[in-house]
């Protein structure tokens, strides 16, 4: 864990200005890069990671950032029981309970922010 006020993580307050600009920009699938970049960046501050990836076969997406470790955490999500892809973080070293806590609270935060 990089810090201790990771649990009450909320998203920068130009997170949501730089998406509006990236979306008037460019195609979906550059945004959604841009999306999953922004999102892979913002955990980055707050749990340490090898690689990062996302992928959503039925949307035709799959990004994926820095080297495959042996350990990982994945999560699958669902917006209103709709599946929305996959998050697959990995490193060197296995993930706390503590930390594998702090993705999973800052992720919703972070993926609304992203507008995932």
């Amino acid at each position: 864990m990089k810090n201790n006020e990771a649990m009450h993580y909320q998203g920068a307050s130009n997170d949501a200005a730089l998406l509006e600009s990236n979306t008037r920009a460019a195609g979906s699938v550059f945004n959604m890069d841009e999306r999953i970049h922004l999102l892979a960046s913002r955990l980055s501050k707050i749990v340490e990671f090898d690689s990062f990836a996302y992928e959503n076969e039925t949307e035709g997406v799959s990004v994926s950032i820095g080297s495959m470790e042996s350990h990982k955490c994945s999560y699958k999500i669902k917006d209103g029981g709709i599946y929305c892809g996959e998050f697959t973080l990995t490193r060197n070293a296995p993930f706390l309970e503590e930390e594998l806590m702090i993705i999973e609270t800052a992720m919703g935060s972070i993926i609304h922010t992203c507008h995932l």
